[in-house]
């Protein structure tokens, strides 16, 4: 049997946090290392730190794997992937009956259970968002504006971090890599540096929308991971925990859900999220070829992935991105929901699960009619 370096060590003498970043670095900028063994097992093990077990255990295994194929046996680490996987699955299952048994104010529907609102008008006064559309193509100084607009309120509305008006006003003017950033009072986030990285990840979040519209690509199950993988790029170190960019709730087995005073709001069980993608995916493909309304498809598709709530945070960022593409195919705008509409926003999606998706896409209209509004104020 080969010679094993120690993949397990019981000191840790810097954060998990620090030492995924410091491994990530590594796989990232060698490739000469990317498929070292014992920067995988290290970062595995900090993973299961940061409580992203799930993601910690498929890394192990790819390890495990590849330990095998050269002949090389560590109980050790193996009996440590075993623990954590037992562990996780018992949290798992007690954590999904807990939310079975929990007082329910909205419930998960299964994505062919959402009737499609075939007869949903147009939002009156749409004409204008096409004229002014007609005005910024992609790749214009308009439409890099709005997208500044919506990078900014997309992460405002979640609270990820919250800017002056001023800020916001300098930043649509001058772009994120020459506007000042100024934080709010009220932002759990301080750091310029921060805010801006998360922004220019927004970005490149919309990049990778356009192109989907540019080239007409279908919609699958992995461009939805890389959306959210671009999202929470600098945003994936929430404290001391981990939100693995791009793996969905399948491999991390978390259950989620928001408390309400009557009851929680629910959502896909962990176990059939890949599976609602797939049937997200392939009903959406089926919606826009014949696709009379975008507002309708739209709405829809922001309903059911929602629903589905995919990753273990990001999910709001990557709905209203992804629920964006029919209206962009059509020439209007993307989804901006402002942090003003939050309150109409969250009930008109409860109204949507019931079947009458008017208020949703009346709110999508207004916020896009909102973010127009900013970035015609604001030209010289």
């Amino acid at each position: 049997m080969n010679i094993r370096p120690n993949f397990v060590r019981d000191e840790e003498p810097i954060k998990a946090q620090d030492i995924a970043r410091f491994y990530e670095g590594i796989l990232q900028s060698n490739r000469e290392c990317a498929e070292m063994a014992y920067v995988r097992a290290r970062l595995a093990i900090s993973y299961s730190l940061l409580g992203a077990t799930g993601s910690a255990i498929e890394l192990a295994q790819e390890v495990q794997a590849q330990l095998s194929e050269i002949g090389i046996e560590d109980s050790k680490f193996d009996d440590r992937v075993n623990a954590w996987e037992k562990t996780l699955q018992e949290e798992a299952v007690n954590a999904l009956n807990s939310d079975m048994s929990a007082p329910t104010y909205q419930g998960w529907k299964p994505t062919r259970g959402h009737i499609f609102p075939s007869d949903l008008s147009l939002p009156q006064g749409h004409e204008d968002l096409l004229k002014w559309r007609s005005l910024s193509e992609h790749g214009s100084e308009n439409f890099r504006k709005l997208l500044i607009v919506n990078a900014i309120e997309t992460n405002h509305i979640e609270s990820i971090f919250l800017i002056t008006l001023g800020s916001t006003q300098n930043l649509i003017r001058d772009g994120v890599d020459q506007g000042v950033i100024e934080a709010h009072d009220q932002s759990d986030i301080k750091e310029n540096g921060v805010i801006k990285s998360i922004l220019e990840d927004t970005l490149l979040a919309y990049d990778i929308v356009n192109l989907v519209v540019k080239h007409q690509h279908d919609l699958t199950s992995d461009k939805i991971s890389e959306i959210h993988s671009r999202v929470v790029a600098t945003a994936r170190f929430h404290g001391q925990h981990y939100v693995p960019p791009g793996d969905t709730r399948t491999t991390t087995r978390h259950t989620v859900y928001v408390n309400t005073p009557t009851g929680r709001v629910k959502f896909c069980p962990y176990n059939l999220v890949d599976s609602e993608l797939v049937v997200i995916c392939k009903l959406t493909k089926t919606l826009m070829v014949k696709m009379s309304n975008p507002f309708a498809v739209a709405s829809w598709l922001h309903l059911v992935l929602a629903g589905c709530h995919p990753f273990d945070d990001g999910n709001g960022r990557v709905t209203r991105l992804v629920a964006s593409i029919p209206l962009l195919l059509a020439g209007y705008p993307p989804i901006c929901i402002s942090l003003e509409q939050r309150s109409a926003y969250v009930q008109a999606i409860h109204d949507a699960s019931n079947g009458n998706h008017a208020p949703l896409t009346q709110c999508i209209f207004e916020g896009m009619k909102g973010a127009i509004k900013m970035v015609e104020e604001l030209k010289d």
